[in-house]
């Protein structure tokens, strides 16, 4: 999906090239509504999110949807 999107979208593709600067691991969601990085800590995730220029949210992962927890 990303050459899709980053030609129509030019401003994800300028996005995730941001971030890929401060985590390789950077990447776009599956349709490309936002970018996002893992980070071990969440003191590196905010330190780089304090140089980002768009809007930007630090969240923390989970291995399991708590939907998937409610359905069992």
């Amino acid at each position: 999906m990303e050459p899709v999107v980053f030609d129509l979208y030019p401003e994800v593709k300028k996005a995730r090239d941001w971030l890929l600067k401060y985590n390789s691991a950077a990447r776009m969601t599956g349709p490309g509504s936002c970018v996002f990085a893992p980070f071990d800590n969440e003191r590196d995730a905010r330190k780089i999110a304090a140089l980002c220029k768009v809007p930007h949210v630090v969240a923390r992962g989970v291995n399991h949807s708590p939907l998937y927890s409610e359905a069992r």
